[in-house]
């Protein structure tokens, strides 16, 4: 298994997602599907630069 390089922006998304489940839950009741752990890893570990970058991210779609 790959050892996380940067485990601060690891956990940063992680909070952020958090932050915007919990924004989305208040404002309509539901709490969204927003990217995995998973992807999250991935987007450390490739650290895509533009949009187009997210693509070859499993589980990023467009809406991402």
């Amino acid at each position: 298994m790959e050892q996380n390089r940067n485990p601060s922006l690891e956990e940063a998304l992680f909070r952020l997602r958090q932050a915007l489940k919990e924004r989305e839950k208040q404002r309509t009741g539901r709490t969204p599907q927003i990217c995995s752990d998973e992807s999250i890893r991935e987007i450390v570990r490739l650290m895509p630069r533009k949009p187009s970058d997210f693509r070859s991210i499993p589980g990023v779609g467009t809406a991402f």
